[in-house]
């Protein structure tokens, strides 16, 4: 794995891109894969996010309206960004191959899942790390779910509370 500041890296992603580099950091050291600069072409990512960097759209927001354009974050953009995941993982192992990012809501992880699965099965690779990562659960998220009739109001028996149909 290249090197990089840490603290550095996370002040320009949010939460999501966290969570799925801390994950896919994981998986690789549990895969126990060398990537070398012989097979590093054969070797990519498919990670995506259903809704991506919703706590810093909701800071930038913030701050363009007390303070207008100029207070926005000039990492606003790829701060929030589905495809940053892939992207990070990619840099920080020095992998070559395909480098994508679905985004289909609740799906998304799946979805990347089965399209590295077919990037292998068509011979673009031969490794792909694949999944998703979500942060939705901030006011902008929850009041979204809340308004979509998306949460559930069992909260007296939270063993029945998914609702995965309705």
């Amino acid at each position: 794995m290249k090197k990089s500041s840490r603290a550095k890296d996370q002040r320009k992603m949010d939460a999501f891109i966290q969570y799925g580099v801390v994950a896919g950091v994981q998986a690789m050291q549990d895969s126990g894969l060398v990537i070398t600069e012989e097979n590093a072409p054969r070797i990519g990512a498919a990670i995506g996010s259903g809704i991506g960097g919703l706590g810093l759209i909701e800071d930038n927001h913030a701050s363009l309206v007390q303070g207008g354009p100029r207070k926005i974050s000039p990492f606003f953009v790829p701060s929030t960004i589905v495809n940053m995941i892939a992207g990070h993982l990619t840099i920080m192992y020095g992998m070559q191959g395909p480098s994508i990012a679905i985004s289909t809501a609740c799906t998304t992880g799946v979805h990347n899942i089965g399209q590295a699965a077919r990037i292998i099965a068509y011979g673009d690779a031969d490794v792909m790390l694949a999944g998703g990562a979500e942060k939705g659960s901030t006011p902008l998220g929850i009041g979204g779910f809340g308004a979509a009739r998306a949460l559930s109001t069992r909260n007296d028996n939270p063993q029945a509370a998914s609702r995965p149909w309705g």
